[in-house]
């Protein structure tokens, strides 16, 4: 069935508007404070397994990922961008080289030379992360 509850402003449980950035739009430095990274993507050429991999491993340390495959979207770069805008690290798991622009922000990261295990890999790519998770790191 339906809830219904009192929802003025004095009823109890009902929190009150205190006016404090309640109409402000959140931004991206809000964002990348709270989830502890900046937005990115990690383009992995023929490596499905490390791609999820990745991803994976990403999830387990708290990070915002997100593992999509280019031929499921009719417009991928949008797609990236609005991942990107709430502030994920994407990783694509695609054919070929990038052919996404980065219009909404965001780091590309294409690993080239990687090591063939996926193990190592993985571990070259972690470090990379982890260095652009603590650029423009926010202090409060």
């Amino acid at each position: 069935g339906m809830i219904s509850a009192d929802l003025t402003a004095n009823a109890p449980g009902v929190l009150a508007n205190t006016g404090q950035s309640s109409l402000n739009a959140v931004t991206q430095q809000e964002r990348s404070k709270r989830l502890r990274h900046q937005p990115g993507t990690i383009w992995l050429e023929n490596r499905p397994e490390l791609a999820q991999r990745i991803e994976r491993k990403l999830f387990e340390r708290g990070l915002l990922a997100r593992l999509i495959l280019p031929e499921t979207y009719r417009d991928l770069e949008s797609a990236v961008g609005a991942l990107h805008d709430i502030g994920a690290i994407v990783i694509v798991a695609a054919n070929e080289p990038s052919s996404v622009r980065l219009q909404s922000g965001g780091k590309l990261f294409e690993p080239k030379n990687l090591a063939t295990r996926d193990d190592d890999a993985a571990n070259q790519i972690l470090q990379a992360v982890e260095t652009w998770a603590a650029e423009g790191e926010v202090t409060q």
